[in-house]
């Protein structure tokens, strides 16, 4: 199954679904930005601008300061969004549309290292992915620069043992 954002509860279920097939199954971490903190217009507005900022640098979602197609779809997906609810998920963190992006991703490592009790990266490897961020372009499988060809990714956190998985 492939899944773009996750912003409905029957995507929800069938990643749940998904992860208990895996041996041993695995358990769902989500990173949760609740839209009802925030008018809906405040939330638009914010990321409207973050996808002109970034302009053609996202697989399929490109700002155009004239057209702004891309502005219907943050309106589509706003008010189309079911919330979270206790028990989608094994584990949250809770995110904020309105920081900055050193704030959210110092906010999700420090979720991700609670819940899989890991060490948090040094300040210079998150300088190094806050940099790559910062320097991503699609590229096509041929290294030039991506078209509009449809994006389709899923993100994946497995809670398992790797050695032991590995030495079986």
């Amino acid at each position: 199954m492939i899944y773009r954002n996750n912003h409905l509860r029957q995507h929800r279920e069938q990643l749940r679904e998904v992860a208990q097939k895996l041996k041993p199954p695995a358990r769902l971490l989500a990173m949760h930005w609740a839209l009802d903190e925030k008018p809906k217009a405040t939330i638009h507005r914010i990321c409207s601008d973050r996808v002109l900022e970034r302009g053609t640098n996202h697989q399929s979602l490109h700002g155009d300061a004239t057209a702004k197609a891309h502005e219907d779809v943050i309106w589509q997906f706003i008010n189309n969004a079911e919330e979270l609810v206790e028990g989608e998920v094994d584990d949250t963190i809770e995110m904020d549309v309105g920081e900055e992006l050193e704030d959210s991703l110092a906010r999700a490592i420090d979720g991700v290292c609670r819940a899989l009790k890991l060490e948090r990266p040094s300040p210079e490897r998150v300088g190094e992915a806050l940099s790559a961020m910062r320097g991503y372009k699609p590229q096509s499988t041929d290294g030039k620069k991506a078209k509009h060809a449809p994006v389709r990714y899923f993100g994946l956190l497995p809670e398992f043992d790797l050695s032991r998985t590995l030495d079986a």
